[in-house]
Parts: structure tokens; sequence; C-alpha cells
């Protein structure tokens, strides 16, 4: 983390589509920061501890083809956490960033529709 400040970022690794790529070099950093990545890791290992304690319903999209966050993720927090009501949705043409990739609109409908269950 002291040699390498930053790490640029792969666009077509977060998002397949095209429009979607462009919005998101426009709309976020062009790299990561090195310090961000060792807090996010810092932070994924107090999540994961805690996890049992959410009670509350639970949605959770994640694209099909995501090449930065496994797909196993899925499944490790279903299991972790207490909630008797823990939906997914994998999204079979999208890749990281769901919300401006090909299934956006499945993205939102899903979050619409889970609100109005449960909000």
């Amino acid at each position: 983390k002291w040699a390498v400040k930053r790490i640029p970022k792969n666009l077509e690794k977060s998002v397949a589509a095209p429009e979607g790529q462009k919005l998101y070099e426009e709309f976020s950093l062009p790299s990561i920061p090195v310090e961000a990545i060792f807090e996010i890791a810092k932070l994924q290992r107090l999540l994961k501890s805690e996890l049992h304690r959410v009670t509350n319903p639970i949605l959770m999209l994640h694209g099909k083809g995501d090449r930065v966050a496994p797909q196993l993720n899925v499944g490790l927090v279903k299991k972790l956490v207490a909630s008797d009501i823990v939906e997914s949705v994998i999204l079979p043409r999208s890749r990281h960033v769901v919300s401006m990739d090909f299934d956006k609109e499945i993205v939102a409908s899903s979050i619409v529709d889970f609100f109005k269950r449960f909000a």
C-alpha cells in the first residue's frame, strides 16, 4: 500500500453494457485508492462477524458476469444472516455495477417490488 497509491479501474470488468460503461466512466473515479481497498477488506471481516445479527428482510442483486465480487458471496450472506426473508436475484446479463448494466430495469423493478412488500 506504500508503493502503489492507486489502481486503475477496468470498465469492461465492471459493466458489460457500452452505455453503462460510459456512465460509469463519467460518474466514478478513474482509479481506486489502494488505501480504500485495505479499508474494504477490514470492513468485510467486521461485517462477516456481525451478519448473524441481521434480522430484517434482505434483497441481494448480483450480476452473473461479476468479475469483481464472486457470486458465492450471495450464498455466504444467506447462510450467515438471521433473517427469515432472504431473497436474491442473479442478473444474467450484468457484471459488477448492476444499476448501470444490461439488467438495470430488473434491478429497479426488483427493488421497488421488495420495498412495496417490506417497507
